[in-house]
């Protein structure tokens, strides 16, 4: 069936969501299949009877009360196969009807993809491996101590672990929206981002990062195997890399005394804020009670307000006990 239409997306998406309910054996409105048969015996009689092949007038087969009456159709079957969204239904449905000769490695092309790669992965680990030139010495040489062919054999083995740790966590993500029956194609492009900073990540931690020296600081049972082990945790979890690499750099930052002038801005501005809110205060002490009441009463509000919203603003950089300390200088109802 073709999607060059609104009417044919709906009609096949709600028809492939009829065949899911009733292949969970849940309850199903007879009118709703009853209305569907007919939209789709009504499109079949048409297009064996007519030979025009120009959409535009093929467009013209159903009224406008049918595409309305089908998106109330559609949408009564999207509350039945809740959480599971109509278009992962639809998709499996096609994928099914155009099976691909790669179909048995997933029902949708992402899984599909991220398998083979997983399979060339698993290739290259097992194949480089069989290479006299890799074995645990000549891998923890890393990038500088080793050089030509030996280092680009050992090279790629990390990164073949790198990979296959990408690969596996993606796999495993990816796989439970399927099994939930919500997965959205239009995140495809992220799992392969993820496959591209899991193999950075992989390389990073286990060549630029001193994982021996670490790991041989105290008592560890994977000795010679840092590496290996390191870029496939690398490629696991890339956010493991950035969590390191930013301990790193705020280690840095406290060591040279760099500290975030944004945040010292913020607190300057409050306490001159403070300092203001006070000078006013001792002001209208000294003033007349009954001249300067009214304008007294404002003026405290205004200044309570504004230190209020600057108190709410900086209260993530400041930090939590600064701002209950400046939260806690609130004006008294009578400055008197």
């Amino acid at each position: 069936m073709e999607h060059f239409h609104l009417f044919y997306h709906l009609l096949f998406e709600a028809e492939s969501m009829l065949k899911y309910l009733s292949g969970q054996g849940k309850n199903i409105p007879s009118e709703i299949g009853a209305h569907i048969y007919r939209m789709q015996n009504q499109l079949r009689l048409n297009e064996k009877t007519s030979d025009i092949s120009d959409d535009e007038q093929k467009r013209n087969v159903f009224s406008e009360q049918d595409v309305e009456h089908l998106m109330q159709l559609h949408h009564e079957l999207s509350q039945m196969v809740a959480p599971a969204k109509p278009k992962t239904i639809a998709l499996m449905a096609y994928e099914k009807q155009n099976p691909s000769k790669l179909y048995w490695l997933g029902p949708v092309r992402l899984i599909r993809g991220l398998s083979l790669l997983a399979i060339i992965s698993l290739l290259v680990i097992v194949l480089v491996s069989t290479s006299s030139h890799v074995n645990l010495q000549s891998i923890n040489d890393g990038l500088f101590q080793s050089e030509g062919w030996i280092l680009l054999l050992n090279q790629v083995f990390l990164l073949g672990c790198a990979s296959l740790g990408a690969c596996f966590a993606c796999l495993n993500k990816a796989s439970r929206y399927i099994k939930e029956d919500t997965f959205d194609p239009k995140f495809d492009s992220t799992y392969w981002i993820l496959i591209i900073m899991g193999l950075m990540g992989g390389l990073m931690i286990a060549e630029l990062i001193p994982v021996r020296n670490i790991s041989s600081s105290g008592e560890s049972s994977l000795t010679g195997f840092e590496k290996p082990v390191a870029a496939l945790l690398g490629g696991f979890s890339a956010d493991l890399i950035y969590m390191i690499l930013a301990k790193f750099t705020e280690t840095i930052s406290q060591l040279f005394g760099i500290q975030n002038t944004r945040h010292l801005s913020k607190e300057t501005q409050l306490d001159g804020l403070h300092e203001k809110l006070t000078k006013l205060e001792q002001r209208m002490q000294a003033t007349d009670k009954d001249a300067a009441e009214p304008l007294a009463s404002i003026a405290a509000k205004e200044a309570s307000e504004t230190l209020a919203s600057k108190v709410v603003e900086i209260k993530e950089p400041v930090g939590e006990a600064k701002v209950k300390q400046k939260a806690s200088i609130v004006p008294p109802e009578n400055v008197y």
